[in-house]
C-alpha cells in the first residue's frame, strides 16, 4: 500500500521506515486491510474462529465497516450459515439484530433439555445455553395452559357449560 510522505523529510533528516508491531494474525490484517481498502471482491472468511477474532480486532480498532464487511463474508459462506447456534453466537456478539433472529428461528424445534445434541450445540457457552432452555420451557409451559385451555373449554361444551353458566344445548 502506499505510504504517506514523512513530515520531516527535506529538513535534513531522513524518514525512517519503522516497523510496527501488530498482535493480531495475518489473516485477520488481511481482512481488515481488504475491508477497508477499495475492492471489488469481499474478503471470505473460513470459519467462527476466524470470524470472532476478526471481531474482536473490528472492536479493538474501532473498526465498524470491518464488522459489516465480516457479516457479508459471513453470511455468503454457505458452511457458516448451516451452523445456526455458532451463527447465533457470532450475531449476538456483533450485535447483528436481522442474524440474531433468523439464527435463532432456525433451532426453536431443537430440544436442548433431552439428548441428542445437534453437533452446532457444542458452541453454546453455559449462559446462552440457560438462556435458550429458559425460553424453550417458556415456549413449552405456553403450549401446555393453551392445551389446558383448550381442553377445558371442550369439557364445558361436552357437559353444556358456556362462561361457567349452564346452558341449554
Amino acid at each position: 500500500m502506499p505510504q504517506p510522505i514523512p513530515m520531516n523529510v527535506g529538513n535534513g533528516t531522513d524518514a525512517t521506515n519503522e516497523i510496527v508491531p501488530l498482535s493480531e494474525p495475518s489473516l485477520v490484517l488481511l481482512f481488515v486491510l481488504a475491508s477497508i481498502y477499495p475492492h471489488v471482491e469481499i474478503p471470505s472468511i473460513a470459519s467462527f474462529a476466524d470470524a470472532h477474532v476478526v471481531a474482536d480486532a473490528a472492536d479493538k480498532y474501532d473498526m465498524f465497516r470491518v464488522r459489516e464487511v465480516l457479516r457479508i463474508a459471513v453470511l455468503a459462506n454457505e458452511s457458516l450459515r448451516k451452523v445456526p447456534l455458532r451463527l447465533y453466537h457470532l450475531a449476538r456478539k456483533c450485535k447483528w439484530g436481522d442474524v440474531i433472529a433468523s439464527s435463532s428461528e432456525m433451532t426453536l424445534d431443537w430440544n436442548l433439555m433431552t439428548g441428542p445434541l445437534p453437533n452446532d450445540a457444542t458452541a453454546l457457552n453455559e449462559h446462552e445455553a440457560d438462556r435458550r432452555t429458559h425460553w424453550q420451557r417458556r415456549a413449552l409451559r405456553a403450549d401446555a395452559s393453551a392445551l389446558g385451555a383448550k381442553a377445558s373449554s371442550v369439557k364445558r361444551a361436552q357437559f353444556g357449560l358456556f362462561d361457567g353458566f349452564p346452558r341449554a344445548l
